[in-house]
């Protein structure tokens, strides 16, 4: 019974001291307690206008530099939706909730402007991510012109059925 007290007393002198995240003190406060962080809310996007709906133009597009118009080009440039919408400093779940109001509306026969906003969102986006594709397709077909084994994957891609490796 004494060695595991003698144990447990010398673990608890080897032990790292805890970290009392109270007394925290920061480096302006030259030796002063900091005062408790306080975790402010953002007040809710519902009743506001949406970031994303900035500089929305009416001929249904975006004015340059404003979010929306940062959140295409960034897609056009092949970045993925979440680094797009940290690029153009809007929420992702934005952008997923805006997708998911056209799918909503995709039996709208009068879209309000505030709709045809969203539709025209989602479709450049679409575009963006089409011509980014469209790109690269032609860059490998670039490729495959003095490269067969860039040939022959685009082959393979573009009619597997006949060009794939078909060994088991």
């Amino acid at each position: 019974m004494e060695e595991e007290q003698e144990v447990d007393s010398d673990m608890q002198q080897n032990a790292p001291p805890a970290l009392d995240l109270s007394l925290a003190r920061s480096k302006k406060s030259a030796g002063q307690l900091a005062p408790p962080r306080k975790t402010e809310r953002l007040p809710s996007a519902r009743g506001r206008h949406p970031i994303l709906a900035r500089g929305y133009e009416k001929d249904g597009t975006w004015a340059e530099k404003s979010p929306g118009h940062r959140f295409i080009q960034a897609v056009r440039g092949g970045v993925p939706i979440k680094s797009a919408a940290a690029c153009a400093g809007v929420a992702r779940r934005t952008v997923y909730v805006w997708r998911e109001k056209v799918r909503q509306l995709a039996d709208e026969e009068h879209p309000t402007k505030e709709e045809q906003m969203y539709l025209d969102f989602v479709h450049q986006v679409e575009v963006a991510t089409a011509s980014f594709e469209a790109e690269l397709v032609l860059r490998w077909r670039q490729a495959a012109e003095t490269d067969w084994r860039a040939a022959a994957a685009l082959l393979a891609r573009r009619w597997p059925e006949r060009w794939a490796d078909q060994s088991p």
